[in-house]
């Protein structure tokens, strides 16, 4: 959680590599190791602004925006001089026997974390403006472009191009929704989008990976805000919450952020016990019939008007996208019985 010395040794690093120019090493290698520093200083905005969610303008994101850029480009620029062809793609490192390049999956990386800084600028335009417009084309632009370089491969990188995809559309739901004009559609997508990359991720790394952890966040508010399911919505933000401290720990400012988020909300229904639970990192207390008794003793109801819907989409979902047992193990992990 350190993001500003971060900053401060990933831009030095990039600086370092862009100076030696291929001096001390092969050029596919000093392109690659380029472009790694460049997505590593990337991924840090990226985690540094996922912790705070308080920028104000596009400006703030202009090291996010640049370093993924200038990434891609090298990327890019060298397949290129390679006429690009795959079988002339440098690999940044050995070549597995199966599964896309090591290469292929960096630039899919860059592409994933400019995609990133383009909703997020987007998010700060005006509704609707063509400027808005202009970076969520980006965002899906890019991200189009990192799926392609993946077709079919269950890796991490494929996982964090299908979740930001589901950010950009549900950035589109919002901006449809302030407008006062039908936006589920757009939610509904994004809805999609979060469990496609789900599956992708589990089968890659296992459910418990730092991408995960906005998977699980994004459905909560998608749930909790747009679709009025609030078990749903409760028993994802609960799961959020216990993947973020397993990756980072409680006192990291990416986990610690979604704590008070989900402790705020359980302060606000004035459950304070819940709200004790999770503010001292340990949300797993809270377990899920809990939360179904508390709903209950307050009237809430369980089930909300579009989960036909939802079950419809997933349903669509199961059939082309994912696994048999995907479903089963993740209403498990999250708490929601059979």
């Amino acid at each position: 959680g350190e993001f500003a010395t971060a900053r401060s040794l990933l831009q030095a690093a990039a600086a370092a590599a862009a100076a030696a120019g291929g001096r001390n090493i092969g050029e596919e290698e000093d392109v690659c190791g380029r472009a790694e520093a460049l997505v590593s200083l990337a991924h840090n905005e990226v985690r540094y602004w996922d912790g705070r969610r308080d920028w104000s303008g596009v400006e703030p994101l202009r090291l996010l925006l640049d370093s993924s850029a200038a990434a891609a480009e090298l990327l890019r620029s060298r397949r290129r001089g390679n006429g690009g062809a795959d079988d002339g793609e440098p690999s940044a490192g050995p070549r597995g026997r199966e599964g896309p390049s090591a290469w292929r999956q960096l630039l899919a990386r860059a592409l994933t974390t400019r995609a990133n800084g383009c909703f997020k600028a987007g998010c700060v335009c005006e509704p609707g403006s063509a400027v808005q417009e202009t970076y969520f084309d980006e965002a899906d632009l890019r991200l189009r472009e990192a799926v392609a370089l993946l077709p079919g491969a269950n890796v991490q990188a494929l996982g964090g191009a299908v979740l930001v995809s589901g950010v950009t559309s549900l950035c589109r739901a919002h901006s449809l929704e302030r407008r006062t004009l039908p936006f589920l559609d757009q939610a509904y997508k994004a809805l999609v989008q979060f469990y496609h990359a789900e599956a992708i991720l589990r089968l890659a790394v296992g459910p418990v990976n730092e991408k995960s952890i906005y998977t699980h966040g994004n459905l909560a508010e998608l749930y909790l805000h747009n679709l009025g399911e609030v078990l749903l919505g409760l028993l994802h933000f609960r799961q959020g919450c216990i993947v973020a401290i397993r990756v980072f720990g409680a006192g990291h400012a990416n986990a610690s952020r979604k704590l008070d988020e989900l402790a705020g909300i359980f302060s606000s229904a004035r459950w304070n016990d819940f709200a004790r639970d999770v503010s001292s990192g340990n949300p797993e207390l809270v377990e899920p019939e809990m939360l179904v008794e508390r709903l209950g003793q307050q009237g809430i109801p369980l089930h909300g008007a579009n989960l036909p819907r939802v079950a419809s989409e997933l349903q669509a979902l199961s059939e082309p996208h994912v696994g048999g047992a995907f479903w089963p193990t993740l209403w498990r992990d999250v708490g929601l019985a059979p």
